[in-house]
């Protein structure tokens, strides 16, 4: 196990430490009671023959019966109690590993997720951290619990016999090296099953959100495909661990088992041909039984070798994403004046090492000044703005507000002061009040009526059943996109942002519903910084400054009468934004 993980994995236990230390406490006390069962039926066994066939001291008898029954309720009781304590524990601990995996998730830098499938993420959140109980539980059940057993079988086979510790003993050599070299394979064949696991996620939910563009394409055969041989690849190697399992952890211990029950019997043959005393009918029994527990522990343990290693898998599969680096966040940092100007200064950035996005980019934007952006298709727009919101740092450069390099700046103090509005709107599942809210304190039911009414969207929303308390699903797949994007935009509002961003905002909506923004956008301009970024020309034609990007650089800035009379790509793109509109 690595450091990290074993570090990780100890945190985690010290949180359920009191469950661990009162079921391991009544584990012992039930093994105690387990192993002295054996000593009571030797002596009962002995007792009856003691006398002869037919004479039996009943009393005597029915004390001896009458104990052994108690032993085998108290280790009942006692073990599913401990069982029950260290179940208890167990769900605790992984209820805590996924609260700090969703809210490590939440913090991790957009770069992350530009590399992981959002299946991997959700297996390792939910999928990874539920296989941890079985650590959790097997290791205590199956390998501590084992382990103490075997030391109290090998005590009380010293003090009655020492002599048979041979036969016990001896095959230890082999089965520790067994035991190792199978941990070994278990170990990585489970890691490889996990990533399986992680990629069928990743393609299921890739192919859940993708559906009508499957199958438009006629691609639902193809996707089957590639499904089908993920499947089958998860399923070859979890039958290489069931195969493993089988063969290893019981037929190996098995047979060691069944040598050392001879070498037993042998050893008290020999025994009763000497007269010895030891060599009486109940200690035959005793030992038998020492000798059947013994190695059934044994194969426990070496049976569920296999769920512990897929538990460890599963656990630096899900614990990798704590050693993730997160960006400055939770910083205090009470000079920041988000009422300055935004400055870029000789901005350099790129999404991959070596194929760069911006190139050498300056701008200055004054406080209260509205600014559009635009651009063909890949001339980094958005890169503008994922950079002012540090969704990413830039590779060259910086980016100031108030004079103040923005990647100093805590991530909180810094986007608490803004808001934005993308050009695929999201809502999330709960009502149209908490997703305007968010739920942040300090934001009532007047505020996002207020908010609303001012977007255009009371209209729509004042002929819903339920008003702003109306059940919004999945993605809100029952709005139209403008009424959708009308409620973002509302949420954007009533956060009431210091600097504003309009990603395109405008880009999917029909023109009914566009003029209504602009009148909401005219609005909300006053005292805040704005960035457009514009699809439709129309909204940024009144903007105090506009600048045009090509291949990541600044190729023009001005006004809308100023672009124009360059005659350059502004001209250009605005000519043809009224051609697309009078045909």
């Amino acid at each position: 196990m690595k450091t990290n993980m074993k570090k990780t994995m100890l945190h985690y236990l010290m949180k359920v430490k009191y469950y661990i230390l009162i079921g391991t406490i009544l584990m012992p006390l039930s093994i105690y009671f387990k192993i002295q069962a054996p000593i009571v039926v030797g002596k009962i066994l002995n007792e009856l023959l003691k006398e002869g066939v037919g004479i039996v001291n009943y009393p005597e008898f029915w004390k001896d019966v009458k104990l052994f029954l108690y032993y085998l309720l108290l280790f009942a009781v006692l073990k599913f109690a401990s069982e029950l304590i260290l179940a208890y524990g167990a769900n605790k601990s992984v209820v805590y590993i996924q609260n700090d995996l969703f809210k490590k998730v939440l913090r991790f830098p957009v770069s992350y997720f530009d590399k992981e499938p959002a299946g991997s993420i959700s297996s390792r959140v939910g999928n990874d951290p539920a296989q941890l109980k079985e650590f959790f539980e097997t290791s205590i059940s199956y390998i501590i619990v084992p382990f103490l057993t075997i030391l109290a079988i090998l005590y009380k086979i010293v003090i009655l016999e020492p002599r048979l510790l041979i036969p016990l003993i001896l095959p230890m050599p082999i089965l520790a090296i067994g035991n190792y070299i199978y941990a070994k394979i278990m170990r990585d064949a489970s890691f490889k099953v996990r990533q399986y696991v992680s990629e069928i996620n990743s393609t299921f939910n890739e192919t859940i959100g993708t559906i009508d563009v499957i199958r438009s394409f006629n691609g639902k055969y193809k996707k089957k495909k590639e499904f089908d041989n993920l499947n089958a690849n998860a399923f070859k190697e979890d039958r290489r661990l069931s195969l493993l399992a089988a063969y290893l952890g019981f037929n190996f211990s098995d047979t060691m088992k069944n040598l050392t029950l001879s070498l037993v019997i042998i050893y008290f043959g020999i025994g009763t041909l000497r007269g010895e005393d030891f060599a009486n009918v109940g200690m035959i029994y005793i030992f038998i039984n020492y000798t059947t527990q013994f190695f059934d522990n044994i194969n426990n343990t070496m049976m569920s070798i296999g769920g512990f290693q897929r538990s460890m898998a599963a656990a630096e599969h899900a614990f990798n994403m704590f050693e993730v680096d997160l960006p400055l966040e939770d910083l205090s940092d009470n000079g920041i004046n988000l009422k300055g100007d935004v400055e870029f200064k000789d901005v350099d950035f790129s999404y991959v090492e070596g194929e760069q996005v911006l190139h050498s980019l300056s701008v200055k934007v004054g406080e209260g000044q509205s600014v559009g952006i635009v651009g063909r298709t890949g001339a980094g727009k958005s890169s503008l703005m994922n950079l002012l919101f540090r969704f990413y740092d830039p590779d060259r450069g910086e980016i100031t507000i108030g004079s103040k390099d923005i990647c100093k700046m805590s991530l909180r103090d810094l986007r608490k002061n803004m808001s934005i509005v993308i050009q695929d709107p999201f809502l999330f599942m709960g009502t149209i009040e908490t997703n305007v809210s968010l739920n942040t304190p300090g934001i009532d039911e007047k505020m996002v009526e207020d908010a609303l009414i001012k977007v255009g969207a009371s209209d729509f929303v004042s002929k819903l059943e339920n008003g702003i308390k109306t059940t919004v699903t999945e993605k809100g797949m029952t709005y139209s996109l403008g009424e959708r994007q009308l409620i973002s935009f509302a949420r954007a509002l009533v956060h009431n942002p210091k600097i504003l961003v309009l990603d395109e905002a405008t880009a999917s909506i029909d023109s009914e519903t566009e003029s209504l923004i602009q009148n909401a956008i005219k609005t909300i301009q006053e005292g805040r910084t704005t960035f457009i970024i514009a699809h439709r020309l129309s909204t940024i034609m009144n903007c105090d400054k506009i600048i045009v990007l090509d291949k990541g650089r600044i190729v023009e800035e001005g006004t809308h009468e100023e672009l124009l009379k360059l005659n350059g790509i502004y001209n250009e793109m605005w000519l043809k934004s009224l051609e697309e509109k009078c045909s």
